[in-house]
């Protein structure tokens, strides 16, 4: 038997020996190993979207930057011209594919639904993996041709052959077109798409359909196209393209001179960590910092606590072992030997952690995370080929983190002394308090992170919004004959108490616009709205006045909000004149500042103008309270009885920001926090029950003497309280400086406070009071006269 053969089999020995001390440990380690696995995969997923395209390290999407009102803001949108004019000139340039998007009603088989419908230039299927399975890459070449995913032909046509179908596919109005009625040809349908797929489509039709809309202008450098990706040649060619950008900016800033903007490249499979999340509109995922930071850190946090919970708790059981230790050295060993045999039994119970962890995840702590999240694509441990690796190496981490020092400590006494008798590990308490704190200060810090992540959503979307989000209905139409019905058939109901149309409602992305004054641009969130919907929504004006059915000149004026008149420094902001669109227009009125989206906050432009009939696209209903889920039934059963073919779409205003919810994962994090702290509160009982044996005889003298129950407790216990009185010092600044700068950097709008530290300290002080009091109570009733007779 070789000599760390001989040594695992010691570690299995040691395992079965100390069952009380190697439960703990298994334990901790094993639910700190499951909820790090569930956290790295939602790692991975969050940082490798969309990264399966075949030239992904080739593909680079061009962006603008221009001065804004805060410092530099980069968007992910360019001037539609600039794609061809890129690939005309730069031989680096192998292909330039134009991307947009826009809602429009599609008909098909006799049903009609509300669809977004994607653009795309002829080269889409060149530069982007998105494999056929019927039809071919030259699909978005045929003008009348549209290319459907795998889903959506299911839902047009069931078990048929999508191919040669067609659909009748109604584009959305413009202020100066009707819209216009297509009819295209299904000649391509998309296998199903990569699990990693962030940037998808439904409908995908040649970039040049929009035209018949007026929805787009492709000579014109004042006219933003939402995405522009180029194939590059070689990956390296990026910096010299990047260096050939600024000449076109010189082109698109002579049709805007007053915001002068520049244009630059982001890589598509890897895009920069840093900064990437902060592009405005980018067309394609990009990893938010924070986020990637905050379930990097709480998985980190998990493992360190359960490695010092395993340090602290070795050591206390290696006291037991001294006089093991003390006759392999009398014997010869030497004290690389003894420290090879501890490192190994670590490592046989990290490995046997790892085993346990795994299994927890694959039967709990994913699918729990799956189902808090709701992912279209649920994580996978099998289908994320790096976990593997990881988890091979998890086991050598935990066994080198939780084993090295407790097989160097104990290694370095003297045969002589242990024999002797003069050699006691529990004389170490700095040693073990020093672990204790830290253990604990991890277990805060864990705590109040996820604290504040539980209230996040509530902090975000609990709040004031700028007017009363609840009793709010808001229900989808596509045309003057369903808007005028809908709005005959509400009005007619009685919980209903205003109806207000809306080309892109409040809740929806404002559309983003360039608003010149006094020759200046400015940049702002539009919505274009009917004349009531503000008083609908319960937006009053601050100054001046809002839209309304009365004023015959709605169509020349706009509302803005409180940060567009701070941001344009007006003392007297009604009756000021802007150009939007080309129009001039009058500020006839200033709204208070309101949500527009939970990471957004309030403080941002926007502006309000009025909708034509033909543009509007949606219907807001103030109810009463409570009556909305009633109503939307009932309206529901009336739209399938007038329209029955058309896809009846709704949801309530309160849930308008529900996919941004974080809500999922602060739930998740709080179940960590609280293994975390179960954790430590094990570790904290297999350090008072080892106290506890070793200061039984003690506790029998002082009782003999008349020492009282509450003397007792103090005495046993003080020495704990004060390391999470340190704990607590150490940890609670850590945090805030943590939280408040984390705050700083990422596009949060909310207030710290001091809840999270309150009550994490108040949690952790109660459950370990909690988890002490069972050792303390044994020791209370110990009996003096059996202690000193069995002594």
């Amino acid at each position: 038997m070789t000599l760390p053969t001989s040594y695992v089999l010691l570690g299995f020995r040691a395992l079965r020996k100390d069952k009380v001390a190697s439960l703990i440990n298994l334990v901790g380690l094993s639910v700190a190993v499951a909820c790090a696995v569930a956290l790295f995969l939602l790692l991975h997923e969050i940082n490798t979207a969309d990264d399966f395209h075949a030239h992904g390290d080739r593909i680079f999407l061009v962006g603008h930057a221009v001065e804004g009102g805060a410092g530099p803001e980069r968007w992910g949108t360019a001037p539609e011209p600039l794609g061809p004019a890129l690939a005309a000139d730069l031989p680096q340039v192998e292909r330039a594919v134009r991307v947009a998007t826009h809602p429009a009603l599609v008909r098909a088989d006799g049903s009609t639904y509300h669809e977004t419908l994607s653009f795309a230039d002829a080269g889409f299927f060149d530069v982007f993996s998105f494999p056929l399975a019927q039809g071919s890459g030259g699909a978005l070449a045929d003008p009348s041709g549209v290319v459907l995913s795998a889903e959506a032909a299911t839902k047009y046509f069931g078990a048929e052959d999508p191919l040669g179908q067609t659909l009748t596919v109604t584009l959305p109005s413009t202020r100066d077109t009707s819209g216009a009625v297509e009819t295209l040809t299904v000649v391509g349908v998309a296998a199903p798409f990569h699990a990693r797929a962030d940037f998808r489509f439904d409908l995908l039709a040649g970039y040049d359909l929009q035209r018949a809309a007026g929805l787009a202008a492709p000579n014109d450098w004042a006219s933003l196209t939402e995405a522009t990706f180029l194939l590059l040649r070689r990956s390296a060619d990026a910096r010299e393209v990047s260096a050939q950008l600024d000449r076109y900016a010189t082109v698109q800033n002579a049709t805007s001179p007053d915001r002068p903007a520049t244009f630059f490249l982001d890589s598509v499979q890897h895009p920069d960590w840093l900064t990437a999340w902060q592009i405005e509109d980018r067309a394609l995922q990009a990893p938010l910092l924070w986020e990637s930071v905050m379930f990097g850190l709480i998985a980190l946090l998990m493992l360190l606590v359960a490695c010092f919970n395993t340090i602290t708790i070795s050591l206390g059981a290696a006291a037991r072992r001294l006089k093991e230790i003390g006759v392999r050295k009398a014997m010869g060993a030497s004290r690389r030997e003894l420290v090879q045999q501890f490192l190994i039994e670590s490592l046989v119970l990290c490995s046997l952690a790892v085993l346990g962890g795994l299994l927890v995840a694959w039967t709990i702590t994913v699918p729990f995370l799956n189902g808090l999240l709701n992912r279209p694509n649920p994580l996978d441990i099998s289908d994320v080929a790096a976990f593997w690796p990881v988890v091979a190496g998890l086991p050598l981490f935990l066994g080198f983190v939780a084993g090295l020092y407790p097989a160097v400590y104990v290694s370095a006494f003297q045969p002589t002394a242990i024999l002797g008798g003069r050699a006691r590990l529990a004389e170490k308490k700095a040693l073990t308090r020093t672990l204790t704190v830290v253990q604990f200060t991890l277990a805060l810090v864990t705590i109040c992170l996820a604290l504040f992540t539980a209230t996040l959503d509530d902090k975000l979307l609990g709040g004031n919004w700028g007017y009363d989000q609840d009793n709010l209905l808001v229900v989808a139409t596509s045309g003057p004959e369903q808007t005028d019905w809908l709005r005959r058939e509400a009005s007619a109901l009685h919980p209903v108490r205003r109806v207000a149309g809306a080309a892109n409602p409040v809740g929806s992305p404002g559309a983003p616009a360039t608003v010149r004054v006094q020759g200046q641009e400015a940049q702002a969130a539009h919505f274009s709205v009917g004349p009531e919907y503000l008083a609908t929504l319960g937006i009053e004006a601050a100054a001046g006045r809002a839209f309304g059915a009365g004023f015959a000149d709605g169509d020349r004026s706009v509302v803005v909000n409180r940060t567009f008149v701070q941001e344009q420094g007006w003392a007297a902001p009604v009756g000021q004149q802007v150009e939007l669109d080309g129009r001039p227009l009058s500020v006839v009125g200033v709204v208070e500042d309101f949500l527009l989206a939970p990471m957004a906050g309030t403080a941002r432009p926007v502006v309000f103008s009025l909708a034509e009939a033909a543009q509007v696209r949606s219907l807001t209903l103030r109810v009463e309270a409570g009556a909305a889920a009633d109503l939307d039934a009932a309206l529901r059963a009336r739209w399938k009885r007038r329209f029955p073919g058309v896809d009846y779409s709704s949801y309530a205003q309160a849930d308008a920001f529900a996919r941004e919810s974080m809500r999922g994962v602060s739930r998740f994090i709080t179940y960590l926090a609280a293994f975390a702290l179960l954790i430590s509160c094990m570790g904290l009982f297999g350090l008072a029950a080892q106290g506890a044996a070793r200061r039984t005889r003690e506790v029998g003298v002082r009782k003999a003497l008349g020492a009282s129950a509450a003397h007792i407790v103090l005495l046993v216990n003080r020495g704990f309280l004060g390391m999470l009185v340190v704990a607590t010092l150490v940890a609670t600044p850590l945090c805030y400086l943590g939280l408040s700068t984390a705050l700083r950097l990422a596009p949060v709008d909310v207030a710290l406070g001091s809840a999270p530290f309150v009550l994490s300290n108040a949690l952790v002080f109660l459950l370990a009071a909690a988890t002490l009091s069972v050792q303390t109570a044994r020791l209370v009733h110990v009996r003096p006269a059996e202690v000193l007779r069995a002594t």
